[in-house]
């Protein structure tokens, strides 16, 4: 099961990669989400290396329940985030970052919300629980 989510985790760790050449891409505004590109595809293989550990943490369903819950909470962070940057931070920009990063990190906030999520819940779920 572990080379499963490894192969699974390995392409999108990737895609995660090629995000942040495409943040590179763009203005200085997207440098905090170039990073937090960077910092999404370490935390997507960090949670593939360590899901026998995080799967131990897993519960009930009433657990994986809520864990769901977290993980619609990160895709609307996710979301809500790339809308407002890119409708209000996009290029040509001059005007303070204060904004364009603090939305970089409310959505690497969402991703880890979703990472740490699906690896306890399916790790829950392998267990039997």
């Amino acid at each position: 099961m572990r080379a499963v989510v490894l192969a699974l985790a390995l392409p999108l760790a990737f895609a995660f990669v090629v995000l942040a050449g495409i943040f590179d891409l763009n203005g200085e505004q997207w440098a905090w989400w170039r990073s937090a590109a960077w910092a999404g595809a370490a935390l997507i293989v960090v949670a593939a290396i360590l899901w026998p550990r995080l799967r131990s943490v897993g519960g009930s369903g009433a657990i994986c329940s809520s864990l769901l819950a977290a993980v619609l909470v990160g895709a609307v962070l996710i979301g809500v985030s790339v809308w407002v940057m890119a409708r209000r931070y996009s290029d040509p920009y001059g005007g303070s970052f204060f904004w364009p990063r603090a939305l970089a990190v409310i959505a690497f906030v969402g991703l880890a919300l979703i990472v740490v999520s699906v690896a306890v819940c399916c790790g829950a779920r392998h267990r039997g629980v």
